[in-house]
């Protein structure tokens, strides 16, 4: 390749080698002729572009002006040499910057020496920066060749320029013609490297000392700022601390007080200066301390020491008597160690909450149940009262407890029963349902009352009232259960029901006898009144007849009456619904009526809101019921009267009115004319004659169809009678169409539904 290398031997080659530099300069130049890289003219540049070059200069701008101060030195001293030149290269090899004179320029500018162009040797072939990249080292090379045929008087020395950590930094390459001394220009570029270094090493010590003194003002300004907020929010600590309604007080191991807030002070009864006294047994000269059964609590008991022997304070309750004002405190004390990372107790926190005010309160419930229980004691019955929702027995008198005593089987004289759960004693007693009706009062709010519960175990029967207990808000607390013995009065209805009963069949079995002698008796008079015996019977033979006749017919009404009464009360009697015109059939029973009210000088009249009008009802026990209200009406009504039937629809209903003109029913009756038996005394009742058990059957007939009979009435003004039944239909599946009437059997109704009423 035409390079020497005897230059070399004359150098400081300490860590170089040359074996090392020759075959890293053949593997240079082959890539450099493989690239095409044999002429100046015609190798393709590898360059910065504009752009890329000015980043590089900013970036670089220290390296450069060192170099410069440097290159400019070497220069102006030697000045008669006109081929010295200068150059810098960043660390991929590209020229930043150059300085030279004359001759040299041009040798730079014909070797590519230029910025911007890159110049490591794996593209540039044999040249200074790029072997002093590569081996990152101080190198030499004596008659270049490169890209000049025939120019080998050019000598190049590179060497890399490093910061403190090693890495390198660029490369400073100083070119010149073999005739100048290379020992003097390699000493020339070491100590150009080694200055520019310590510049470099300053530099970046003086950054790192600015960075430092940055970084430790920072932290002092942040300490600062850490001790004000520590400060701001020990202060916010400390409010919030005296605004706590529970006291703190925080002492050390060794039992001295080192922080409180003023509740601490107050539910101590001390002051804050009495409370500096430091130790914490100090504070007995103005405080008593008691525990829950009211004894004197002793220095070596206070929280610190049983803290400090392992003890853990939980919810202790105590009494703070201030020694200079009386005044006690109940509280409820709760303490902690704090422990540090060793696990060992560093202090001992102890928190008050006042409960004063819950212990009076306490006290004052205490006494008004115990003044409940006495009252329920002298009222002779079982109470108890159990909270809600958690279901506790809370207050139970005396009779309960003997009651509960005798179902349980408990023979304990001190037994007490509050504080027992419902449904532990409800599961010894194998008993639910008493747990059911307690949580149904609870849960609806309403009072549920419970008749004549047996219990099996003492053959008794009881009956139970409970009522739930609300709070303001409306909220069940407690539910209060009144247990009252009604054993007696069950067995006096067991035996009054079957006196009942016995008497019912009594008046069925007569019912039952008469009706067919009454039957007869009836069938007799009519073949008697009949045309065929018209010439044997004698007018006044015909009146008695009638007679028989009439009250045949009441004795049938009555026994109807009875049979139907048993029949409804023993759940015999059948409705036979049917879809019918409600108006068609009240007025076909008017019309068959106005014969008779015309006999009494007596004005019927119908009135209906509708021309028709088809409900559900039994036709059968429909007549019954307006025949019996109009036969009161006729009854209690005097002459030229007027009795009026309207029909009109009332919301859901269809509502049939009875309206008279008679002699009306005084207020103190009017809920008596319901009663079986029940008539009212009047003068002018006497008339007529009645069991009054007629309006009785007409409310049960009524309520049987699901309606509702009302009355309004006003002596000496009339009274109104009012039907109401349910506007309704049936399907044709349920409709029991039954046979029609014929004009000869209403009339036969008529005269037994009348047979009351005397011409």
């Amino acid at each position: 390749m035409g390079t020497t290398y005897e230059q070399w031997k004359g150098f400081n080659t300490e860590g170089i080698e040359i074996g090392q530099i020759e075959a890293t300069i053949k593997a240079s130049w082959q890539r450099s002729k493989a690239y095409g890289l044999s002429h100046w003219g015609s190798n393709p540049i590898i360059a910065y572009t504009p752009q890329e070059l000015a980043c590089a200069l900013e970036e670089n701008k220290i390296l450069i002006n060192l170099v410069d101060t440097y290159a400019r030195n070497v220069l102006a001293a030697v000045e008669e040499v006109k081929d010295i030149s200068f150059a810098v290269a960043d660390p991929n090899g590209y020229i930043l910057q150059r300085w030279a004179y004359g001759d040299a320029i041009q040798i730079l500018n014909l070797l590519g020496v230029q910025p911007g162009v890159c110049w490591r040797e794996e593209y540039m072939g044999t040249n200074g920066i790029g072997i002093a990249l590569l081996l990152d080292k101080p190198y030499a090379v004596v008659g270049t060749e490169h890209f000049i045929e025939d120019y080998h008087q050019l000598t190049c020395l590179a060497a890399p320029i490093h910061n403190t950590d090693g890495k390198i930094l660029g490369v400073v390459d100083i070119s010149a013609s073999t005739e100048q001394d290379s020992k003097n220009l390699y000493s020339i570029l070491i100590t150009a490297i080694h200055g520019i270094e310590r510049e470099l090493h300053h530099i970046n010590y003086m950054e790192k000392m600015e960075e430092l003194n940055a970084k430790l003002n920072k932290s002092i300004r942040q300490e600062m700022k850490l001790k004000r907020e520590l400060a701001e929010k020990a202060e916010l600590l400390q409010t919030v601390l005296n605004n706590m309604s529970d006291g703190l007080l925080i002492s050390d191991i060794e039992g001295n007080y080192i922080m409180a807030n003023e509740s601490g002070y107050n539910l101590l009864g001390l002051s804050s200066d009495e409370m500096k006294l430091g130790k914490v047994g100090d504070s007995t000269v103005y405080i008593t301390l008691k525990d829950e059964k009211g004894k004197i609590i002793p220095v070596e008991n206070y929280y610190v020491n049983r803290v400090l022997r392992g003890e853990k304070i939980e919810k202790d309750i105590i009494t703070a008597e201030c020694k200079r004002t009386g005044k006690k405190r109940h509280l409820i004390a709760n303490s902690i160690p704090l422990r540090n990372r060793r696990n060992n107790i560093k202090y001992v926190i102890t928190t008050y909450t006042d409960i004063s005010e819950l212990t009076i309160r306490e006290e004052h419930i205490k006494r008004q149940r115990e003044f409940v229980t006495s009252i329920l004691d002298a009222l002779g019955v079982a109470a108890v009262v159990i909270s809600y929702p958690d279901l506790v027995y809370e207050i139970s008198n005396q009779k309960n407890t003997e009651l509960l005593m005798k179902l349980l089987q408990v023979g304990e004289s001190d037994w007490k029963i509050t504080g027992k759960s419902v449904q532990e004693v409800g599961f010894i007693l194998q008993d639910s349902l008493f747990l059911e009706r307690v949580v149904e009062a609870a849960e609806t709010r309403r009072e549920i009352c419970e008749e004549a519960r047996y219990y099996k175990r003492i053959d008794t029967y009881y009956n139970c009232i409970y009522t739930p207990i609300l709070d303001k808000e409306g909220k069940t607390t407690h539910v209060a259960v009144v247990v009252s013995d009604v054993t007696n009065q069950v067995i006096y209805n067991k035996k009054m029901e079957e006196i009942t009963k016995q008497k019912d069949e009594f008046f069925s079995i007569v019912s039952h006898e008469l009706r067919s002698p009454t039957a007869i008796i009836n069938a007799a008079t009519q073949m008697l009144l009949s045309p065929y015996y018209q010439e044997d019977v004698s007018p006044s033979a015909k009146r008695l007849i009638g007679k028989i006749k009439q009250n045949s017919y009441r004795l049938l009404r009555l026994i109807n009456n009875f049979l139907d009464i048993t029949k409804i009360e023993e759940g015999f009697l059948r409705i036979h619904y049917i879809n019918a015109d409600v108006v068609k059939v009240s007025k076909g029973i008017i019309d068959s009526l106005q014969f008779f009210a015309a006999s009494k000088q007596i004005t019927l009249k119908f009135v209906a809101s509708k021309r028709s009008h088809i409900i559900a009802i039994d036709t059968d026990m429909y007549e019954r019921i307006l025949l019996n209200l109009l036969s009161n009406g006729f009854k209690f009504s005097p002459q030229h009267s007027k009795i009026i039937v309207k029909i009109e629809v009332v919301r859901n209903y269809i509502k049939i009115s009875v309206q008279d003109q008679g002699i009306g029913i005084p207020k103190d009756q009017i809920e008596k004319i319901f009663n079986r038996f029940v008539q009212v005394d009047s003068s002018l009742s006497r008339r007529s004659e009645g069991t009054g058990i007629g309006l009785s059957l007409v409310k049960a007939l009524v309520e049987k169809m699901g309606g509702v009979l009302e009355v309004q009435s006003k002596e000496n003004v009339g009274t109104t009678f009012s039907l109401l039944l349910p506007d309704r239909k049936i399907s044709e599946k349920e409709n029991d169409m039954g046979r029609i009437r014929s004009d000869n059997e209403l009339t036969e109704i008529i005269n037994i539904e009348f047979s009351d009423i005397y011409s």
